[in-house]
């Protein structure tokens, strides 16, 4: 836990990255979206059938 942290504490204004997956760019690029955005996705489909 304490090496997480250090690049908290060292980088000036550092933060700690965001681990939603909506946030990811590569996975944004592969078209991969978090577990809520794909089921209302799946909802509206099957909704309009």
């Amino acid at each position: 836990m304490l090496l997480l942290g250090v690049r908290v504490l060292i980088k000036k204004d550092g933060e700690f990255q965001s681990q939603h997956i909506s946030d990811n760019a590569y996975l944004k690029k592969k078209g991969i979206h978090c577990v809520i955005d794909q089921d209302k996705e799946a909802r509206r489909r099957n909704k309009a059938y």
